[in-house]
């Protein structure tokens, strides 16, 4: 079968992304990961995948949690595209330790100088040059303060009397989460010190924020004393405490820190520009695809998604313009627009605390792309599955692929 019979997406390859030698650093990925051996192929492959079309304007680093470890026989083997957070591996594990390395990334990404600063997952497949064009084309005014991801919502409870930090009722809107959890039922939780919601946050796969919104995170000193002494109550907490999701965590940071300070826009990533489903391993459903989380963790699928994308000069990935437009409604609702409404300092305080701050705009994505090219039409019912699963698929495709790994390898 001809390969336009079984891909009917592009007519015509993509734009060639240009950049220039002496272009300052426009986006910083921090691909955080875990130090131990079991980890290291979440970073070689990734690196014999899409970091090999890595554009001069972007840096990208693997950030472990390795404490006071030696980092010398890790640079020999990550090729110096390694950092190491001083995050304690052991002692905090996956309980704390994302979230604490995050924290340390955020920061030490400033010193790039970039416009966006992200975090991504090792278990992730990035679009690289697609993925700085789309960033690059939020506007101008917005971009500083913007927050990009697949943006969910949560409610949030912290006790400093049981010493709890909890998160409840993930949500697709903040309309869902206050009906799941109207903020009156904080009232009746015992020994709560912190009530706050419906909160926003960008899922933890990958997320970028603009650098003024990292900058008044972690550099302004008022906001950065009371990030400390968050980060402090979640050392002290027992190691029978559950995980305490660094994407969450970063959500009611924002919320509670600095959200009624500056005017944070939210940036909506939907499929297909963002693909979260694991369940199919299509090609005609991953073409748009800029950024996939690999949830079961194959990680030899990567290496077929990254093949797909850069045959035939990148004729099978379905690149295209994005048009960002703002929504008439802001995140959370008329009556939760700031963001110390809703957060209740004393136990069992009913009253709502009068809306403060700026209301948090969300922006979504349309694909826009020239006339001449057929528009990708990633989840067209009518087309037939191509399953990237099929060996013969690869050959069909032109895939330059060894047939000797597995698609079912975890890592």
């Amino acid at each position: 079968m001809h390969d336009r019979e079984l891909w009917p997406c592009n007519e015509v390859a993509p734009r060639v992304h240009v950049l220039g030698t002496k272009m300052p650093n426009t986006v910083a990925v921090g691909v955080l990961s875990g130090s131990s051996e079991r980890f290291s192929r979440r970073r070689t492959v990734p690196r014999a995948a899409w970091l090999q079309t890595t554009p001069k304007t972007m840096i990208v680093r693997f950030v472990l949690r390795c404490g006071t470890m030696a980092l010398t026989s890790l640079q020999a083997a990550d090729r110096g595209d390694t950092l190491c957070a001083p995050v304690a591996s052991e002692k905090n594990g996956r309980l704390r330790g994302p979230l604490l390395a995050l924290v340390w990334w955020l920061e030490h990404a400033l010193t790039y100088e970039p416009r966006f600063v992200c975090k991504a997952d090792d278990d992730v497949y990035l679009h690289l040059p697609d993925l700085e064009k789309h960033l690059l084309e939020i506007p101008a005014a917005a971009a500083p303060f913007a927050w990009v991801g697949r943006i969910l919502y949560i409610q949030l409870a912290t006790s400093d009397i049981n010493r709890t930090y909890t998160f409840h009722h993930f949500s697709e809107t903040a309309m869902q989460a206050r009906r799941k959890h109207p903020p009156e039922l904080c009232a009746g939780l015992s020994n709560v010190s912190v009530c706050a919601g419906p909160l926003p946050f960008a899922c933890g796969p990958f997320y970028a924020l603009g650098t003024a919104a990292v900058l008044a995170l972690v550099r302004n000193h008022t906001h950065r004393r009371r990030l400390d002494s968050d980060l402090a109550a979640l050392r002290a907490l027992p190691t029978t405490h559950g995980k305490v999701l660094d994407d969450v965590w970063l959500g009611a940071a924002l919320w509670r820190f600095v959200g009624g300070a500056i005017p944070l826009n939210l940036f909506q990533m939907h499929p297909p520009f963002y693909s979260d489903d694991s369940s199919r391993f299509d090609a005609q459903r991953l073409s748009a695809a800029i950024v996939w989380h690999n949830r079961l963790k194959f990680v030899n699928r990567i290496r077929v998604l990254h093949a797909l994308k850069t045959a035939r000069g990148g004729a099978y990935h379905c690149s295209a313009t994005l048009s960002w437009r703002v929504l008439r409604h802001h995140c959370c609702g008329s009556r939760a627009r700031g963001r110390a409404d809703m957060q209740y300092t004393e136990p069992g305080e009913a009253t709502r605390a009068t809306p403060k701050g700026l209301p948090w705009p969300i922006w979504v994505a349309s694909s826009v792309v020239p006339s001449h090219v057929s528009r990708c039409e990633s989840y067209n019912r009518s087309s037939r599955r191509i399953d990237l699963m099929k060996r013969h698929v690869w050959v069909k495709l032109g895939l330059e692929l060894k047939d000797t790994f597995s698609l079912v390898e975890q890592a």
